[in-house]
């Protein structure tokens, strides 16, 4: 094996491949898009973890968060919006459908 890139992050919770990137979602609110050797930060939310990531409709990105239970949709870097804020504090797992409803799981 071999190192593909290193974060800053202390703890990586969630990993989503696309086609020119692989982007990791850590502690402290953190998303990172990582390429061949590099780390950069792409978003930076208000929450303690990025704890899911799905892909999203032209190139954009779904993710999810504790403590507070946010979905988050993220259009480009540094550029997202919530959702939905769930009545529990985490969002585990995100499945968006083709039709553009987007499923997940939300716990805690």
């Amino acid at each position: 094996p071999t190192l593909f890139a290193q974060t800053p992050a202390n703890l990586i919770w969630s990993l989503l491949a696309t086609n020119d990137a692989v982007f990791a979602g850590g502690d402290e609110g953190r998303l990172f898009r990582l390429t061949a050797g590099a780390a950069t930060l792409y978003y930076q939310s208000n929450q303690s973890n990025i704890t899911a990531l799905a892909p999203g409709p032209s190139g954009s990105l779904y993710a999810g968060s504790d403590p507070n239970g946010f979905l988050f949709h993220i259009t480009a870097p540094n550029q997202a919006r919530v959702l939905y804020d769930a009545p529990f504090t985490e969002i585990r797992t995100i499945l968006p459908h083709p039709s553009g409803i987007v499923h997940f799981l939300a716990m805690g």
